[in-house]
C-alpha cells in the first residue's frame, strides 16, 4: 500500500513532467526552478523517511543544507552519518545511458573479482602441491616411504586432486 507521503513524491515528480513553465539556461533548468524542485522533493523524502524510521533511538533523521542526513547509532563505533541528496542534473545527462554505464561497471567489477578469485585458487593449489612435494622430499631424505612409493608397491595409481 502506498502511503500519502509516497503519493506526494509521485505527484511532485509528475508535476515536474507537466510543468510548462520550466525554462532552460545553458544546459540546465534555471537555478531558481532547480532549487524549488530539489526543495519540494527533499521535503517529501523527509516525510517518507520519517514514516520508515519511526521512533527508534538508533536512527535520527535531519534536514541539512545539502539535503537529508540519517544518523545511524552504531553501538561499537558511534554515529554513522548517511547523506541523502536530491540533485537536478544538466539536460545533457541521459538517465538511461547513466544506468547502462553503471551496470557495465558492476559487470566489469564482478568479472575482475571472478578472475582474481580464480588466480587466488590456482595459487593456493600450487602452494599446496609445492608443500606436498617438499614433504615427500623430506620423507625421502629421512628414509621414509612416500605416498607415491606406497602406491607403486600396491600397484594402485596415486590420484592427486
Amino acid at each position: 500500500m502506498i502511503t500519502d507521503s509516497e503519493k506526494r513524491i509521485r505527484e511532485l515528480l509528475l508535476g515536474v513532467a507537466d510543468d510548462n513553465s520550466l525554462t532552460i539556461s545553458g544546459k540546465s533548468i534555471e537555478q531558481k526552478q532547480r532549487n524549488t524542485i530539489k526543495r519540494n522533493l527533499t521535503e517529501a523524502m523527509y516525510e517518507v523517511l520519517q514514516e520508515i524510521i519511526g521512533d527508534t533511538s538508533l536512527l535520527t533523521l535531519y534536514r541539512t543544507k545539502e539535503g537529508l542526513m540519517v544518523g545511524i547509532d552504531n553501538e561499537r563505533i558511534g554515529i554513522i552519518p548517511l547523506e541523502i541528496k536530491v540533485a537536478v542534473k544538466n539536460m545533457d545527462c541521459d538517465p538511461e545511458e547513466e544506468a547502462i554505464a553503471y551496470q557495465e561497471r558492476l559487470a566489469e567489477a564482478e568479472e575482475k573479482k571472478r578472475r582474481a578469485d580464480a588466480i587466488k585458487a590456482e595459487k593456493i593449489a600450487a602452494q599446496s602441491e609445492a608443500r606436498e612435494l617438499k614433504r615427500q622430499l623430506r620423507a625421502l631424505k629421512n628414509g621414509e616411504r612416500t605416498p607415491i612409493q606406497e602406491s607403486e608397491e600396491l600397484g594402485v595409481p596415486l590420484i592427486v586432486e
